[in-house]
């Protein structure tokens, strides 16, 4: 198990971007750093507050890579100046991003900035060369809060000729052990996958799955928790929220897997009988003419604390809109419309076209082309996918829009769109939070 007074942990990200627009400010980021703060020096790990690095929300790539540097070779100091027998755990969590100019893959840092939208980042390969250089000897785990995080896994490798022919496997049959310099990598979405937030905006939902599990452990798991352990039971709560399934890789294994060492306190086990949080009761399974008040109720308050610009509700919900939704969505005789999502102005289309309507029932999904009911009772049979797609914006040129496709049964289908990718985003988190309250 991680020993505290060998374990050093770096903390970096950032919740705003200034100078780049195509990136929404987002408290869900810091949110989500200062959970893992507080787990790593609360009750369970007991972390000295010297033995983290708190670079969250700070500018300069250089500078970061210069910090950690200074912080890593003074906790060493003369007696193991390569890292011998400690334990190094990173972890960001922010906007990772591929630059137009390459396929390198960035950590997007509070002042990263075009045109030098790589030079201002903290790249991957720069952060996998300091810790190659600085901590050899260490253990090196890695936790990536971001998108496409799964991109950075091969730049924690050693040279080429180290790794010519070794695959990067998630589990491996032989016995774990670890170090020194082996390095594994919890990424929250694999290298094709957009990391998501959840449908209050304040938490990653990968961030929030993965506080949980550490927080509270799993009674299935006799002792500490490995990484594959932790990444297993995260996933089952991704998949509970129809969120990206998270990835563990060990991409270098100079003395086994490290991914498979037993590195995390259990707290589950010390409460025999207490199901730890990838172990939640099986969802409700409610048939098509269910009312069930308790699941409304649950729904609308996820849906209060969605900012107005999102989702109209309460004072901000008109009369005038809820004709016309009601209208639009051609609510059933009975139901009473309590919230409606609307795009904000600055997105193209008239609202009346695209909404996605809530009463007191059901959940209806609306466009110009589609409509799709959904009883609050059947929303664990709702399935919605998040899809880009390009479309001809004349003269040769070519724009890329998201969908967010929601279907119900086989021919049930509303192609929820043409959005900009964080709007579109922030609806797939809602449904998926929507769905995770109907199911409690």
């Amino acid at each position: 198990m991680l020993d505290p007074g060998r374990t050093l942990a770096i903390v970096c990200g950032a919740d705003s971007w200034p100078s780049m627009e195509q990136f929404e400010d987002a408290l869900a980021f810091r949110t989500t750093a200062d959970a893992v703060r507080a787990y790593l020096t609360g009750e369970h790990l007991q972390l000295p507050t010297e033995h983290l690095l708190w670079l969250f929300g700070e500018s300069g790539a250089q500078h970061h890579l210069d910090v950690i540097q200074d912080f890593l070779a003074k906790a060493f100091g003369e007696r193991s100046p390569r890292g011998g027998g400690w334990t190094v755990l990173f972890l960001y969590t922010g906007h990772g991003f591929f630059p137009p100019s390459s396929q390198e893959y960035c950590l997007a840092l509070h002042d990263t900035r075009p045109p030098l939208t790589e030079e201002t980042s903290l790249r991957a390969s720069s952060l996998g060369r300091l810790l190659r250089a600085v901590a050899p000897d260490s253990d090196r785990l890695l936790i990536l809060d971001s998108c496409f995080a799964a991109a950075a896994v091969p730049h924690m490798q050693g040279p080429l000729d180290e790794v010519v022919g070794r695959r990067v496997r998630t589990v491996l049959d032989e016995e774990p052990r670890s170090g020194p310099g082996s390095v594994a990598v919890l990424c929250a979405a694999d290298r094709d996958t957009w990391a998501e937030m959840d449908g209050t905006l304040s938490w990653t939902t990968f961030g929030r799955s993965l506080v949980d599990v550490l927080n509270a452990g799993e009674a299935d798991v006799a002792g500490a928790l490995s990484l594959v352990d932790v990444c297993r039971a995260v996933g089952v709560l991704q998949r509970e929220k129809g969120a990206p399934a998270p990835e563990v890789h060990a991409p270098t294994q100079k003395a086994g897997d490290l991914a498979r060492v037993p590195l995390f306190p259990n707290p589950a086990r010390a409460a025999s009988g207490v199901a730890g949080p990838g172990r939640r009761p099986p969802a409700l399974t409610a048939g098509p003419t269910r009312t069930d008040r308790a699941v409304a109720e649950r729904i609308f308050d996820v849906l209060a604390v969605q900012p107005h610009r999102l989702v109209r509700k309460g004072g901000t919900l008109s009369g005038r809109l809820v004709e016309k939704a009601a209208r639009q969505g051609r609510v059933r005789a009975g139901e009473t419309v309590g919230a409606v999502a609307v795009p904000p102005g600055r997105l193209p289309g008239s609202y009346g076209d695209r909404m996605l309507v809530f009463t007191d029932r059901a959940l209806y999904a609306v466009t110009k082309h589609g409509r799709l009911r959904c009883p609050y009772g059947e929303l664990g049979r709702l399935r919605v996918t998040l899809v880009s797609e390009e479309q001809h914006a004349g003269h040769g040129r070519y724009v890329t829009g998201w969908l967010v496709n929601v279907r119900l049964g086989v021919d049930d289908l509303v192609e929820y769109g043409f959005w900009g990718r964080a709007y579109a985003q922030q609806i797939h988190a809602l449904l998926s939070a929507v769905q995770g309250a109907a199911e409690g």
